[in-house]
């Protein structure tokens, strides 16, 4: 793909997405599109009938830890040093008309 080809997808895709680039932007976005191709290019002729698909890159598990109920603040306790209160809620500043 030439150069002019290369930057005129990246404006399309800036604006189909909303975005606006400088023209330095553009171009060195369009060499990175170009480089992400390329790349997915190689990966689509490797043989991966055999490969499992994965979520995660290890095969470490999430590290969560228990959902164990635990003694918690009271609402009187958690209100007690606000400056503005009522019986169960925090009053903040309104802000949005």
């Amino acid at each position: 793909m030439d150069t002019n080809n290369k930057i005129e997808l990246v404006k399309s895709i800036a604006a189909l997405a909303n975005l606006e680039f400088t023209d330095i932007e553009t171009e060195k976005l369009s060499t990175q599109f170009e480089k992400i191709v390329d790349y997915i290019a190689k990966i689509e002729v490797l043989d991966l009938e055999k490969i499992e698909p994965i979520s995660q890159i290890t095969n470490k598990n999430n590290a969560f830890r228990e959902d164990i109920v635990v003694p918690s603040l009271t609402t009187k306790e958690a209100l007690k040093n606000s400056p503005s209160k009522n019986d169960y809620y925090f009053k903040v500043p309104k802000v949005l008309e």
